[in-house]
């Protein structure tokens, strides 16, 4: 491995792992900035390691135990709170991360490029859609009790139809 090419991917892998962990630090996730670096790194620094150390009869040895105990790490996230699983989201983004920094350490830099942009999207832009579909699913009974008064019961349904709601 000559120094450019083992800079570059340091790098990147920091770059990526940078711009998935903002995004769960911004949503005050578990795993944060710091953590999804270092798993991007260090899954990184592992493919390269595997490559290297590896020669011509097991080029992909430490890398392939990794996904094993990426997913270990992984369990450790998801959580049973209040009758609901949690971490489940938070979870997957680790898994993604350190496939991502695998693809780094395999200098698979457009497969890099494209599942960035895929996991940004979902990350940022699927959330305000997942909010509309609750929204639509979910039903909800509105009980308003006030003196008799006309005028505040029609002003009522006028708020109502405003905000959606039926």
């Amino acid at each position: 491995m000559n120094a450019p090419d083992v800079i570059l991917k340091v790098v990147l892998a920091i770059v990526v792992g940078g711009l998935i962990g903002a995004e769960r630090e911004f949503r005050h996730r578990a795993a944060g900035f710091r953590t999804i670096i270092l798993i991007c790194l260090g899954s990184s620094l592992f493919t390269m390691l595997s490559l290297e150390l590896g020669g011509a009869v097991a080029p992909v040895r430490i890398a392939a135990h990794m996904v094993t105990g990426v997913g270990f790490l992984c369990a450790g996230v998801i959580l049973e709170e209040k009758a609901r699983i949690v971490g489940l989201t938070t979870a997957a983004t680790i898994w993604f991360t350190a496939a991502m920094g695998m693809a780094i350490g395999g200098a698979q830099y457009l497969l890099v490029t494209v599942a960035l942009a895929g996991a940004m999207a979902v990350l940022w832009v699927f959330p305000k859609l997942e909010e509309r579909i609750y929204n639509v699913r979910e039903g909800r009974t509105y009980e308003m009790v006030c003196g008799i008064n006309r005028n505040r019961l029609k002003e009522l349904e006028g708020l109502f139809q405003r905000c959606g709601l039926r």
